[in-house]
């Protein structure tokens, strides 16, 4: 907008007085033409004794041609009217994505029962030992006791039945000690880790 030569505040021109915007203008000093060259624009400025002051621009204005419109703005053009299916689309593929790495997945969950599973093995395997190795300990005891020379029957009888009790125990006390050792081998290993 340009000010009038009066000073007063020129009022907002209406679609439908164009011809009245115009005059405004021309009442107002100010008076743009463009000549038959190719972009050269004059400007002259009225000013208020009624001679003009003008200007030639040397700038060149490119013809009024329509380019076509390039792939990408046609892409945001049509990506702008369906930008709320877009977010609603994003929001619930990244909550799946968030899913899968939230939640466990069926392997994992193999994996991990199975090192859980070796876990158990290992400690009770340990705790048999522990415990057949203090029973061991008790029967030799029992047995020292009974290496006299002179045994009542009944006495041999004990004698013989923890000789027996000693031989199970000391293959129980193998067994232990071998389910034990093989669980950890397999825990330090990383069998339970399918590659």
């Amino acid at each position: 907008m340009s000010k009038e030569v009066d000073g007063s505040q020129p009022s907002e021109p209406k679609p439908n007085q164009a011809d009245e915007s115009a005059s405004k203008r021309a009442a107002a000093g100010v008076v743009a033409s463009t000549t038959a060259e190719f972009g050269t624009e004059t400007r002259a400025t009225a000013v208020p004794d009624g001679t003009q002051i003008g200007a030639k621009s040397a700038t060149k204005v490119a013809p009024d041609v329509a380019m076509p419109p390039s792939k990408l703005s046609t892409f945001v053009k049509v990506a702008g009217e369906y930008k709320e299916l877009a977010v609603i689309l994003v929001f619930f593929i990244g909550g799946i994505f968030w899913a899968f790495a939230y939640f466990a997945t069926k392997q994992q969950l193999v994996e991990t029962r199975c090192i859980l599973k070796e876990n158990v093995l290992f400690i009770q395997a340990r705790m048999d030992a522990s415990s057949l190795s203090q029973l061991l300990l008790d029967n030799t005891k029992e047995s020292t006791e009974l290496e006299k020379p002179n045994l009542t029957p009944e006495e041999t009888l004990k004698r013989n039945r923890l000789k027996n009790a000693a031989a199970d125990i000391s293959r129980k006390l193998a067994d232990a000690e071998n389910a034990a050792a093989q669980a950890l081998t397999k825990l330090k290993s990383g069998d339970c880790n399918p590659a």
